[in-house]
């Protein structure tokens, strides 16, 4: 019967990290809501021999040009030569609670549902529905043609992505805005549909900040989507929240922007995560943490790091940020995301907004539509910089501890008419290289200086021109390390001498 059938007509074109020509790929499904079931036809051309890798894992009645054929640990490996046409039909029961929810009023489908080419593709989607339903998937634009018993929509996406989502209910309540020429679009439940207007007005201000802090907003469209399954995802010109979710003030004032920052870093220019994930630490530090700086809270953000660190990441636990692909505990998260933003927080110190931003301009504009690793954003700042980062990015990516630091032997005195504080900074760890912020207090005001340290052991010299009421290390915990015991900054009053951790007030 019409009204259990989700029948949709794909077409995609393959496109390895960037656009390739070379590939025309069509697919058409049909999902039987009532039976939870997809049957598929995919059909492939070529204008020059290829090498095809699908991944097709859980799929019934796999056939490639009418033969059965078996995957191989969930992939099957396709030759194809210029003008060879490969048909792949396949049936699939839509059973996977992490990626499917079906019945007869929802679809919503975010991975796993179609031979997945394990390179950049790209789509333009055509989805027929029974009357009543709206749905929506990757986009910049949708035309909606509708019959007596059927709407059609077809995606209009002329970028390449690394994977392909649809969102469809009979359920949703569908309101539009605009910000310059962007379409931001509101998908939320009739129950929901109160909150879209302030969805709609946060994604305008989010969309405002981050064109103007990087580039323009790199798609003509951004929709927030509700859905059925737990999930907060950003996704090429959508967000796909959970209803569980939507109605918690936070989500507005924080992850919205988080998933709007997705757009450039992730969902425009690629992760290659065999090298490791570095769009969440980049996401993590221009959202969540300049949020958080915007409220006069990011030294208080940058020493919850911190903390999360000792509290979490262990020998058990311990990793290096390249390794870092995923989320799936406490520690992945406090790597992935806390220490790789304070990475990113330590080159903007380091080299300054200007130089800072223009990097990522330069990245973004390079790099989108494209996949990109830690070895090209290295690549970006030594060319904004000119300066060689190797060991930079060399002890922050792959090393599975943080700087752990004290101070001893701390002495004020004058020598030859110059008032001179000398201390040694240890590193209790094999030695980073540091530059390490001191701050001095005097009764009328503070400095500070950058000291760098490349040794375990480094004693240090200042000529102070009057003398100090308090010294502080790092003291808005600008470089990630280990804290003291009672978690507060490496300090000293005027007279508090020889002691390794020193409680600032």
């Amino acid at each position: 019967m019409l009204k259990n059938l989700l029948i949709l007509l794909i077409v995609i074109n393959f496109s390895p990290l960037a656009w390739a020509k070379n590939i025309h790929y069509g697919l058409d499904v049909t999902i039987d809501t009532q039976n939870q079931k997809l049957t598929g036809t995919a059909s492939i051309t070529a204008t020059e021999e290829r090498t095809l890798n699908f991944f097709v894992a859980n799929f019934s009645k796999l056939t490639v040009n009418e033969k059965t054929i078996t995957p191989k640990q969930g992939y099957i490996t396709l030759p194809i030569q210029s003008g060879q046409k490969l048909v792949i039909n396949y049936e699939l029961i839509l059973n996977n609670e992490n990626t499917h929810f079906i019945d007869q009023n929802n679809v919503f489908l975010t991975g796993r549902w179609y031979p997945q080419l394990d390179e950049l593709v790209e789509y333009q989607l055509s989805v027929t529905l029974p009357n009543g339903f709206i749905a929506t998937s990757e986009a910049d634009s949708v035309d909606v043609r509708k019959t007596k018993t059927s709407s059609r929509f077809t995606f209009q996406f002329n970028h390449p992505l690394d994977s392909l989502n649809l969102a469809a209910s009979k359920n949703y309540i569908v309101k539009t805005d605009s910000y310059k020429s962007i379409k931001i679009e509101a998908y939320f439940f009739q129950e929901d549909a109160i909150l879209a207007d302030t969805y709609m007005k946060y994604s305008k201000k989010y969309l405002a900040m981050y064109e103007n802090m990087l580039t323009p907003y790199p798609y003509k469209r951004f929709a927030i989507v509700e859905n059925i399954l737990p999930t907060g995802f950003g996704m090429p010109s959508y967000t796909l929240l959970g209803r569980a979710v939507v109605h918690l003030p936070f989500i507005v004032k924080t992850s919205l922007g988080h998933e709007i920052l997705h757009e450039w870093f992730g969902n425009s220019v690629f992760v290659d995560y065999e090298q490791g994930n570095w769009a969440e630490g980049i996401t993590n530090y221009l959202a969540d943490q300049h949020y958080a700086a915007m409220r006069g809270e990011g030294k208080a953000y940058r020493k919850q790091i911190m903390v999360d660190y000792n509290a979490y990441v262990n020998n058990n636990h311990a990793m290096s940020v390249k390794s870092f692909k995923l989320r799936h505990n406490p520690a992945q998260r406090v790597i992935g995301y806390g220490k790789t933003a304070m990475i990113f927080h330590m080159l903007r110190k380091q080299f300054g907004d200007k130089a800072f931003f223009a990097a990522w301009r330069d990245f973004i504009q390079t790099y989108s539509f494209r996949l990109a690793a830690w070895n090209e954003i290295q690549k970006t700042f030594e060319t904004v910089t000119g300066k060689n980062l190797a060991n930079y990015f060399s002890q922050w990516l792959n090393r599975t501890d943080i700087p752990q630091i004290t101070a001893e032997n701390v002495e004020l005195q004058v020598i030859q008419g110059k008032l001179l504080l000398t201390f040694t900074l240890v590193q209790h760890n094999a030695p980073y290289q540091l530059q390490l912020p001191i701050t001095i207090y005097t009764n009328e005001n503070k400095t500070q200086q950058l000291i760098e340290i490349t040794s375990k052991r480094q004693q240090i010299t200042l000529t102070l021109d009057e003398p100090p009421t308090k010294v502080v290390i790092d003291e808005n915990y600008d470089i990630m390390r280990q804290l003291a015991p009672n978690s507060t900054n490496i300090s000293w009053n005027y007279g508090q001498a020889k002691s390794s951790y020193c409680s600032s007030s």
